[in-house]
C-alpha cells in the first residue's frame, strides 16, 4: 500500500483515426466534465484511448481490440496514422522511482502500416505496425516508455480506480482477495479472546491449522460411530461364548476333588503292595502296557479336543459374518425403501414446480380468481395477482432447493445400494468357504488297541497261573478309573469357569469401551460445534470490517450451505432507497454507477492513487456524483439535434455535491 497520495487528472486528450474517430480533441483542465452525443458516437472510445495510450488496451483489459476504423465495405482502413496524445497533470507525492510529482507530462502513441514491395512486384504488401512513444514530444524506446507509466501507477491498480465496472467484472475469487487486503487481516486471536467459548481451541489446534483440526475432528467421528454401531453385536457374542451354568457346576454325585485326589493316591499305593513278589516284573509289562493305552487315549483325546477348537473358531467367525450380513441386508433394505419413497417424493414435487411455473407464466393482465382481463382500475385484483406471483416464485424457489437436496440423496443411495450388494455377496462367498472349511476339518480316528489288550490279557493270564497274586488286582483298576473319571468331571467344569470369568470380562471391557466411546462423541461433537461457531464468527467479523470500509456497500463473503457448512463467495450488495440490499446483477444502471464510484473512491484511496473515472451510460443517473478525490468525466448518451448540434461536445463542471 502507498503511503502518500497521488492525483492524475486529464488536462486535454488529442484522438486520430482511432476506433469510430476520424479526429477529436477536448480540454478538461483536470476538471469534472459531461462528454454528451448520441448513441455509437465514440463517448465509451475516449476511455478506451486513454488505457491503450498507457497499457495498449482498452477500458474492458483487451489487447486485441480493433484501434484502425473500419469503412463501408466493412474493412479495415488502411494507410492512416493512428495516434492518441494526452496531457496528464501528476500532483503531488508520486511513488519512490516514479515521475517528478506537481508537472504535466505529455504522452503519445503514434501507430502506422508498414507496406513493403518485394523485388519484381508493383504492389506493396502489408507487413504489421509499427508504434512510436513519445513523453513530452521526446521519442522513447518501447521499453523506455513502458517503464515511465509502470512508476506512474500499475495497471491492474489503474483499472481499478478509473473503471467503475472493472470490480465487478472481475472472477468472485479476486474480488474477494482485493476487499480482503482493503478490510486488513483479522487475527484469529482477535476473535478467541472475543468470546470465552473460544478459549480452548488453541489447545485443541495445538502444532495443527485451524482448518487441519476441524477436519480432523469431523474424520474422527463417522469412525466412533462405527465403532459404537458394532459393539452391541460384539458384547452379544461375547455373552453367548459363555458356557452354560449348569457345566461350570461341580459333578453331582461325585464327591469333592480333594476327596478324589486322596482316594486315587491310596487306590495307586494298594496295587503297588499287591503287585510285589515273584510277578512283579509281569505285573510292571502289564502296567507298562495299561501305561501305554492311557498314553495312546490322553493323545486322542487331545488331538479330538484340537479338532473341536477348530471347528468352534471357525464356527464363531461364520456367526460373526452372518451378524454382519444381516446387518447388511437390513441397510441395503432401508435404503431401498428410502430410494423408493425418494422417487414418489420428488415426482410430486415435479408436479407442484410445474404449477407453480404456470402460474409465474400466467399473463399479468389476467384476474387471479376468474380468469377474465383486469381493468385498469381493478387494482385490489392487480394486488392479489401480485402476491399470487410472488408465492409462485417462492415455492418454485423452495422446490428447486428441496428438489436439489433429494437428487443428492438419490445420487447417494444408488452409489451406495451396489455397493452394499457387492459386500453381501462378498460375505455370502466368504460364509460359504467358511462352513465348507468346517466341514473339511478331519476328526482323529479312534485308536485301534487291541494288539495292547491281547498282550494285557496274556499277562493277566500268566498272573493267574500257580502262584500268581490273587484277582483283587483287576478290582482296584477298576475302582482307579471311577476316581479318575470323578476328577476328569471336576477338571471340566472347572475350566468351564474360567472360561466364563473371562467372557465376564471380556463383556464388562466392551460395555466400558461403549461408554467411554460415547463420553468421547459427546466431546467431539462438542469441539465440532464450537470451531463452527468461531467460523461464523470469523465471517461476521470479516463481513462487517470489509462493509464498514465501503459504506453504505455491503458484501456477501460467505455462503451458508443446507448442511451447515460455509462457503465462500464475493458478491457485492447496494441498498435501495427503502434500505434493502440489493445484489449488484439485480441493480438499476443508476444505482449500478453510484456503487461503482464508490468502490473506485476506497481503492484510490487504499492505493494513494486518484485518476481520470469514466462513468459511461451516465444518463440513467438522476442525481449529483459525490466528490471522491478524482476527476470524473460522465459519459451520456444525448440526441444530437439537442446537443449543441455536434455529434460530441465537452462540457466542464465543478465538484458536486455528495449524494
Amino acid at each position: 500500500m502507498i503511503d502518500k497520495s497521488m492525483k492524475i487528472t486529464l488536462q486535454g486528450i488529442d484522438l486520430k483515426n482511432f476506433k469510430g474517430i476520424r479526429k477529436f480533441s477536448a480540454t478538461f483542465d483536470g476538471l469534472n466534465a459531461v462528454i454528451s452525443g448520441p448513441n455509437g458516437a465514440g463517448k465509451s472510445v475516449i476511455a478506451d484511448a486513454l488505457n491503450w495510450l498507457l497499457f495498449n488496451k482498452n477500458q474492458a483489459g483487451e489487447s486485441s481490440f480493433g484501434v484502425k476504423p473500419i469503412g463501408p465495405d466493412g474493412e479495415e482502413v488502411h494507410y492512416m496514422e493512428h495516434s492518441v496524445n494526452a496531457a496528464l497533470s501528476i500532483d503531488p507525492g508520486a511513488p519512490a522511482g516514479g515521475p517528478e510529482t506537481g508537472h504535466t507530462v505529455t504522452l503519445c502513441k503514434v501507430m502506422k502500416e508498414k507496406w513493403t514491395k518485394k523485388r519484381g512486384s508493383q504492389t506493396p504488401e502489408f507487413g504489421g505496425h509499427e508504434t512510436t512513444y513519445y513523453i513530452d514530444k521526446v521519442p522513447k524506446k518501447e521499453s523506455e516508455y513502458k517503464d515511465y507509466i509502470a512508476g506512474l501507477v500499475r495497471e491492474d491498480v489503474f483499472r481499478l480506480i478509473t473503471s467503475i465496472t472493472h470490480f465487478n467484472a472481475m472472477k468472485w475469487q479476486d474480488r474477494r482477495k482485493l476487499l480482503l487486503e482493503v478490510a486488513g487481516t483479522i487475527s484469529d486471536y482477535e476473535i478467541i479472546v472475543s468470546d470465552d467459548r473460544f478459549s480452548e481451541i488453541p489447545g485443541w489446534c495445538a502444532n495443527r491449522s485451524f482448518d487441519d483440526t476441524l477436519k480432523m475432528f469431523r474424520s474422527q467421528r463417522p469412525k466412533i460411530n462405527d465403532e459404537l454401531y458394532k459393539l452391541p453385536a460384539r458384547i452379544t457374542e461375547a455373552e453367548d461364548a459363555k458356557p452354560a451354568e449348569l457345566a461350570c457346576m461341580p459333578p453331582s454325585g461325585v464327591p469333592a476333588y480333594a476327596e478324589l485326589t486322596a482316594k486315587l493316591t491310596y487306590l495307586q499305593n494298594s496295587r503297588a503292595a499287591m503287585m510285589a513278589g515273584d510277578t512283579s516284573s509281569i505285573r510292571e509289562r502289564i502296567a507298562a502296557k495299561r501305561q501305554e493305552i492311557a498314553d495312546i487315549t490322553n493323545e486322542h483325546r487331545i488331538k479330538c479336543h484340537e479338532a473341536e477348537d477348530t471347528i468352534r473358531s471357525i464356527q464363531n467367525k461364520a456367526g460373526e459374518l452372518q451378524i454382519k450380513l444381516a446387518q447388511l441386508k437390513a441397510d441395503q433394505d432401508l435404503l431401498a425403501r428410502e430410494l423408493m419413497v425418494l422417487h414418489q417424493r420428488r415426482r410430486a414435487l415435479l408436479a407442484d414446480w410445474r404449477l407453480n411455473r404456470q402460474i409465474l407464466k400466467a399473463t399479468s393482465q389476467d384476474c387471479p380468481t376468474c380468469g377474465q382481463p383486469l381493468s385498469d382500475d381493478n387494482a385490489q385484483a392487480a394486488e392479489m395477482k401480485k402476491a399470487r406471483l410472488e408465492t409462485a416464485a417462492a415455492n418454485v424457489s423452495r422446490i428447486e432447493e428441496v428438489g436439489k437436496a433429494k437428487a443428492a440423496r438419490v445420487k447417494e443411495i444408488e452409489v451406495s445400494l451396489p455397493k452394499i450388494e457387492k459386500e453381501i455377496a462378498r460375505i455370502s462367498a466368504e460364509i460359504t468357504g467358511i462352513t465348507d472349511g468346517a466341514d473339511a476339518v478331519p476328526m482323529p480316528e479312534p485308536p485301534d488297541m487291541g494288539e495292547l489288550n491281547d498282550e494285557i490279557a496274556k499277562l493277566e493270564r500268566e498272573l493267574k497261573s500257580p502262584g500268581a497274586v490273587p484277582t483283587e488286582v483287576s478290582c482296584i483298576d477298576d475302582k482307579i478309573s471311577m476316581v479318575q473319571a470323578g476328577i476328569r468331571a471336576h477338571d471340566e467344569a472347572a475350566a468351564n469357569r474360567k472360561l466364563s470369568s473371562q467372557q465376564d470380562e471380556r463383556v464388562t471391557e466392551l460395555k466400558d469401551r461403549k461408554k467411554s466411546l460415547g463420553i468421547e462423541l459427546d466431546a467431539l461433537d462438542s469441539r465440532i460445534a464450537t470451531m463452527e461457531d468461531f467460523i461464523r464468527a470469523r465471517v461476521s467479523r470479516v463481513t462487517e470490517e470489509v462493509s464498514t470500509k465501503f459504506a453504505p456497500l455491503s458484501f456477501k463473503l460467505f455462503d451458508m450451505q443446507i448442511n451447515g457448512g460455509i462457503a465462500e463467495t464475493c458478491e457485492t450488495l447496494v441498498p435501495s432507497p427503502e434500505g434493502v440490499m440489493v445484489p449488484w446483477g439485480d441493480c438499476n444502471t443508476g444505482h449500478r454507477i453510484l456503487a461503482g464510484i464508490r468502490i473506485v473512491q476506497v481503492f484510490s484511496e487504499h492505493y494513494g492513487v486518484h485518476a481520470p473515472v469514466f462513468v459511461d451510460n451516465a444518463e440513467a443517473l438522476t442525481m449529483p456524483i459525490a466528490d471522491i478525490g478524482s476527476q470524473v468525466i460522465r459519459l451520456v448518451a444525448r440526441d444530437e439535434a439537442i446537443n449543441h448540434g455536434v455529434r460530441l461536445h465537452v462540457e466542464l463542471q465543478t465538484a458536486e455535491v455528495a449524494f
